[in-house]
């Protein structure tokens, strides 16, 4: 058995090249199929790295004009002097 093709100048002349070339074209297949799961790996988990925080007990002072939300006793103290200081602006601006 004997293909040619003249045009190209690539030629298969016997059954061990024909074995050769289907090799090749099986080990190209592969190569690219494992390279494109490589690929679509990194996409797959999209948002699983994130930061997750635990649920949080929202407080909030109120004052005349605004409401001020927070967390944590230990900021307490910040969300007071919020108050104050936008209270403060208010009036500065009225």
């Amino acid at each position: 058995m004997q293909f040619v093709n003249t045009q190209a100048g690539i030629g298969i002349k016997t059954r061990a090249d024909i074995l050769y070339a289907c090799g090749l074209v099986l080990l190209f297949s592969l190569l690219f199929c494992i390279t494109t799961g490589i690929a679509q790996a990194q996409y797959f988990g999209f948002g699983k790295n994130r930061v997750q925080y635990s649920n949080f007990e929202w407080k909030y002072i109120q004052s005349a004009h605004f409401d001020v939300y927070y967390y944590n006793s230990l900021n307490y103290e910040l969300a007071d002097f919020t108050v104050r200081a936008l209270e403060s602006s208010l009036k500065q601006l009225s």
